[in-house]
């Protein structure tokens, strides 16, 4: 602490710089879209800056250009001609045809609907004669074509039509297997869900090979810079054009969606897996500005004008550039790029397998270092002067730049340089302004105020985030300790009140050190008693094996503590401690006036009668079933018994530690054979190997306990029915 006082302007200054990271951090938190749409132009950049990425010549677009509408007519063209296109496509060697075009109302210029249209208008009757049945009916001729190939049509989701879709859905979901380890999570919940869909006509879609959405989800500012993979309607699982059509050129494989209660991981499509975030999105991993990949006009593909090998075992997608359709997106790169290629850029990012990645550390590490930029910032400029800090700031704001671009680069996540060093530019302003203000004597003052209010580590914490202090109760598994000084009652009858004060505080002070030590929260002292307990407020790992060591920590301490109280108050202290894990209430106990935070529950009191059942085993640490899993070096844990205690009735099995060093070699097998022996009733049997025990551990007056029992079973022996059960009538 000395370091943040030496040179400190005034309390103001690191005040005004915490509340500076704060308010930064909670920007981060909360994002306000003015400041999100400015990440997003940061992430622009880098996408853009780092852009070194080619295509995998996979993919090809045919154009419903201007060259062809001006060759072939305006749009929307009859769906013979679009029939004898996806014909070229199947002869000239495509793997699979997408079509990012809707074919949602019958074909108006089919002789059919035609001939109707003029007899109800004008009161002609046309007669086609000549014409094939088979000609008749556009939407039928491309019916069949569709049959005949790997194509896929496209629709679209409606969100903003509350209605339900009117009638049977006709497009095809891909039913994939789904893969969770929280179970009781519904997949369509996590995905994007619309109300209704605008789809192909029926025949139609039941002839295409499958059929893909083809929304896409633009940010708020309007530039799409990823899409959704999977979308969810009436409970049922449907993809992206793009996916759709490279999972029908990869021959249609099963699917397996990854998700957990968290959102989505994943799609498996055979050998092919593509990482989804929470919510079934990739981020678009562009190649370049719009036509990055090859286009080929439709009108050139129906003229025979483009070479076969042009097509030959791409996958190919049908959409359109011309300004007049609407089918323009902005894009980090461009802002006329073709909707169609946003599907091409899918399919080639699958390939390549160069996905974006977002990982769920990043907003973390992004906010601690936002945190720790802001703080770094304060004790720099509490310490040093504004010029000497300033080429320091140009270093980090560089190297927060050269970061971003680096971890894009190299492992394709986004790191955002914006908070980072918005955190640390307005805490330099800020606290740069405020020391200008100050005068060498206010600066003097405050230093000294401000040392005697500097908090200690956990205080720290309290004051960063109070939230902690105010969680509501909540049911979950902790590990409890009580622990309890044998006949502390004579010892304060035989002490001062002075004496008793030091004792008390020599003897608290290093156990609840050794608690803290192991990430242990402590609940309160009941006069000698302590009681303690882990895995709250946060989670903590491997919070019964702390639990444990803590108790034996509490135990190796006491011997060097006892030299010190018989030389000091002439008497040595013995302690019992008592361990069990179990689920509890948690929370804030108090009243509104004061708080407690504490545990409440049946596994606490059970906690707490281990603790005095130590005095009936004369065992220094006892520990229910719930520990039995634990390993602690240098200890071996032992059965002691089977017993119900006072206020519960269902039984557990108690255990003890005992250091490795106090176990004599074949004393576990013979105590093993005692508790077989015992439970199978065969008292006197027990008898002798318990008298070995006691020759070999005189002191464990565990074994003299059980050979009383024994003897007393050989005189009065248990009912029948014994479940070899203890039942504890006391504390």
């Amino acid at each position: 602490m000395k370091f943040l006082i030496k040179k400190s302007s005034s309390l103001a200054v690191p005040l005004a710089g915490f509340a500076a990271t704060l308010l930064v951090a909670l920007l981060y938190v909360y994002q306000p879209a003015w400041l999100r749409n400015f990440d997003h132009r940061l992430y622009d950049t880098v996408l853009k800056q780092g852009h070194n990425t080619g295509t995998r010549n996979a993919v090809a677009i045919v154009d419903l250009d201007e060259k062809s509408l001006q060759r072939y007519g305006q749009w929307p063209w009859p769906r013979y001609r679009m029939a004898l296109l996806l014909k070229k496509l199947q002869e000239a060697g495509a793997l699979a045809v997408g079509m990012d075009i809707l074919f949602a109302e019958p074909d108006r210029s089919s002789p059919a609907i035609l001939r109707q249209e003029l007899k109800r208008d004008l009161d002609v009757d046309m007669d086609f004669a000549g014409l094939p049945e088979a000609l008749r009916d556009n939407d039928q001729i491309l019916a069949t074509t569709l049959r005949e190939g790997p194509f896929v049509l496209g629709f679209f989701f409606e969100f903003a039509k509350k209605e339900p879709l009117a009638g049977p859905v006709h497009v095809k979901d891909i039913d994939p297997a789904r893969l969770t380890k929280d179970e009781g999570v519904f997949l369509p919940d996590l995905l994007f869900s619309a109300p209704s869909l605008l789809q192909p006509l029926a025949n139609l879609a039941e002839a295409a090979s499958a059929t893909g959405f083809i929304n896409t989800i633009r940010d708020q500012d309007g530039v799409l810079r990823s899409t959704p993979v999977l979308m969810a309607h009436n409970g049922k699982i449907y993809a992206n054009l793009g996916l759709s059509v490279l999972w029908t050129a990869l021959g249609q494989p099963p699917c397996i969606v990854k998700y957990s209660a968290s959102g989505t991981e994943a799609i498996r499509m055979g050998g092919t897996t593509v990482p989804l975030d929470e919510q079934g999105r990739v981020w678009l991993h562009y190649r370049g500005p719009g036509r990055t990949f090859p286009y080929y006009s439709a009108g050139d593909i129906l003229a025979d004008a483009v070479p076969a090998a042009e097509l030959a075992g791409k996958m190919v997608l049908i959409g359109t550039s011309a300004v007049g359709l609407h089918d323009l997106r902005t894009t980090p790169f461009d802002s006329e790029f073709p909707g169609v290629e946003a599907h091409a850029t899918l399919i080639d990012t699958i390939l390549a397998g160069d996905y974006i990645r977002a990982p769920g550390w990043l907003p973390g590490l992004e906010l601690c270092l936002t945190i720790g930029a802001g703080i770094a910032t304060t004790l720099l400029l509490c310490r040093l002067s504004a010029g000497f800090i300033m080429p320091i700031i140009l270093l980090f704001i560089g190297l927060c730049g050269y970061a971003s671009l680096w971890a894009f680069n190299q492992h394709h996540f986004f790191f955002s340089p914006l908070f980072p060093i918005l955190a640390t530019g307005l805490n330099f302003s800020l606290l740069s302004f405020l020391k200008f203000l100050r005068s060498d004597e206010e600066k003097r003052f405050i230093r000294k105020a401000f040392s005697k209010f500097v908090s200690s580590t956990v205080v720290d914490r309290i004051v960063a985030s109070p939230e902690r202090l105010s969680l509501e109760g909540e049911d979950k598994e902790v590990s409890i300790l009580f622990s309890d000084i044998r006949g502390f009652s004579t010892f304060s009858e035989q002490l001062a009140p002075s004496q008793l004060s030091e004792l008390l505080k020599s003897y608290l002070t290093p156990m609840t050190r050794i608690i803290i030590q192991q990430s242990g929260t402590l609940d309160k002292f009941i006069g000698d008693a302590v009681m303690a307990f882990w895995n709250a407020p946060v989670e903590i790992d491997r919070h019964r094996y702390r639990a444990v060591s803590a108790g034996l920590a509490m135990l190796a301490a006491l011997p060097e503590l006892n030299e010190k109280f018989r030389e000091q108050f002439g008497l040595t202290l013995k302690i019992g401690i008592g361990i069990h894990a179990g689920r509890a209430i948690v929370g804030n106990m108090g009243s509104e006036d004061l708080f407690d935070y504490t545990v409440i529950g049946d596994n606490v009191n059970l906690a707490s009668r281990l603790e005095g059942l130590t005095k009936y085993y004369d065992l220094p640490i006892l520990v229910t079933d719930a520990m039995a899993a634990v390993s602690v070096d240098g200890y071996t844990i032992q059965e002691v018994d089977r017993a119900t205690v006072k206020g519960k009735g269902e039984a557990v099995t108690l255990y003890t530690f005992r250091a490795n060093d106090t176990v004599v070699e074949g004393e576990q097998a013979r105590w093993a054979q005692v508790l077989e022996l015992y439970r199978s009733c065969a008292f006197r049997e027990a008898l002798p190997v318990l008298d070995q025990l006691m020759r070999e551990q005189p002191l464990i007056s565990l074994y003299r306990l059980y050979r009383e029992r024994c003897q007393a079973f050989l005189v009065t022996p248990p009912p029948a029915d014994w479940d070899c059960i203890y039942c504890h009538l006391s504390k």
